[in-house]
């Protein structure tokens, strides 16, 4: 994905297992993807999508996350890229 800001997504296992598996149709990378997702989700109160509260668990750990106010358009652009990617 061509990310501003979260272009860490690009080297996260789960990331790039939904991502071969929507490119490829890979079955083992969404299962791979899957297992790790319900790993997550055993530690986590959520009646909600588990992949949304994944990705954006992702961004908000991320290191160094500029001031929003000065990358708004950025931050739009990246959450719109994956939202319609994943």
């Amino acid at each position: 994905m061509n990310l501003f800001i979260f272009n860490n997504l690009n080297n996260d296992d789960v990331v790039t297992s939904l991502l071969k598996f929507k490119s490829d149709g890979d079955e083992d990378a969404y299962y791979q993807a899957a297992r790790k997702l319900i790993s997550f989700s055993k530690h986590r109160l959520t009646d909600g999508n588990i992949i949304d509260e994944y990705i954006l668990r992702l961004m908000l750990e991320q290191d160094n996350l500029p001031n929003p106010e000065t990358i708004r358009d950025f931050l739009r652009q990246d959450i719109k890229t994956v939202y319609d990617n994943l």
